[in-house]
């Protein structure tokens, strides 16, 4: 599991976009994170001493890149809550959104302080219950960090498929070779429910 994109990666996804590294490192001041801007600055050798201990992660960027591009954000889907990091950073980049971050588990003060703000709303509960919550039909951005293992995984870009707004965004962490992720049973069981289809 590599968290860190290297430096040309990151110009081609900027460029991709239509954007500068300026522009994304801007959102993040604009979101009042300007500790996250100074970070993306650090030469690319540092960012693996600082990046996990800080929760500084690439899909950070992914956010920012997406608030730059995305119009009339409604909803939001998070599929993983964790500490609430990711949720308070979207409700800041996003501050017209609705963020809906659903978790099985309710963890420590920092997790009840990162979800204060008025437009996250937290639901408990697995992800495999996704289908039969109260949530919109259709997100902008759907944002998965919830469980790694197949079928867990499959089952929530499944859902993602089905209720991502044409043009949005879907942003998934902790995806690739790994100890952590069954990313062979994932890409099968997902290819056999999309060819169903």
């Amino acid at each position: 599991m590599n968290e860190i994109i290297k430096l040309e990666e990151l110009k081609e996804v900027y460029t991709m976009f239509g954007l500068t590294r300026d522009q994304v490192l801007g959102k993040f001041q604009l979101a009042g994170r300007e500790d996250y801007a100074r970070f993306y600055t650090l030469p690319i050798d540092q960012h693996s001493k600082y990046g996990g201990k800080n929760g500084l992660y690439c899909y950070y960027l992914y956010f920012a890149i997406a608030s730059l591009v995305l119009k009339n954000v409604k909803n939001i889907l998070e599929i993983g809550t964790n500490k609430g990091k990711s949720a308070n950073l979207l409700a800041r980049l996003f501050p017209g959104a609705t963020i809906y971050t659903v978790d099985k588990n309710e963890v420590e003060d920092e997790f009840k302080e990162n979800i204060k703000k008025p437009n996250i709303k937290f639901i408990k509960s697995d992800s495999f219950f996704l289908p039969s919550l109260d949530l919109p039909k259709l997100f902008e951005l759907i944002w998965i960090d919830g469980a790694l293992f197949y079928p867990q995984v499959k089952n929530d870009i499944m859902f993602a498929y089905d209720h991502l707004r044409r043009g949005g965004f879907l942003i998934k962490s902790c995806f690739g070779p790994s100890r952590y992720t069954d990313v062979g049973g994932t890409i099968n069981g997902m290819r056999n429910v999309i060819e169903e289809k």
